[in-house]
């Protein structure tokens, strides 16, 4: 009874290190990924001088300013398989406007798969003369029975851009 008993316990053992072992594993993956496609956006935004988060932007047809940088970064998704969502955060109106945007380049105030956050920079005599632009994407705990366990954030940032 003794043997069983221990047997019982190591194949307990050995199960949680492979369940913990894989969630580490997928972390690693997802994290890798959601790093990827944030400095793979702050490029594009900075490739093309900025973009103006109040305007609407067309999913298809004839695409114009920012519908072609926001088609570039939907390209970019989905090139790089992200797959990730998150709810942006609330920002107050000095911080800088914040906008989420799905997979397709929609905008969302619920789930998003990045958010866009335009703040100003340097100031002349109260004229705003640059901006820079702040990329959130997410990156999940994902185990394989427990499924998505936390949500964490990746930001980064673009260079002052000059308007």
């Amino acid at each position: 009874m003794k043997e069983s008993i221990g047997s019982t316990q190591i194949f307990v053992i050995v199960v949680f290190m492979i369940f913990i072992f894989s969630g580490i594993m997928a972390l690693t993956m997802n994290r890798s990924n959601s790093y990827a496609i944030k400095d793979e956006i702050v490029s594009i935004i900075e490739r093309n001088g900025g973009l103006d988060l109040q305007d609407e932007v067309p999913v298809s047809g004839n695409l114009t300013g920012d519908g072609i940088v926001i088609q570039e970064i939907v390209d970019a998704i989905n090139h790089l398989s992200y797959r990730q969502t998150g709810n942006c955060p609330v920002l107050s109106h000095s911080e800088g406007e914040v906008q989420g945007y799905t997979r397709s380049g929609q905008k969302t105030s619920g789930q998003a798969a990045f958010c866009i956050t335009k703040t100003a920079g340097t100031k002349d005599n109260g004229v705003t003369k640059s901006y820079y632009y702040q990329v959130i994407v997410f990156y999940k705990l994902d185990l394989p029975v427990l499924r998505n366990v936390l949500i964490f954030k990746s930001v980064g940032e673009t260079k002052a851009l000059y308007s």
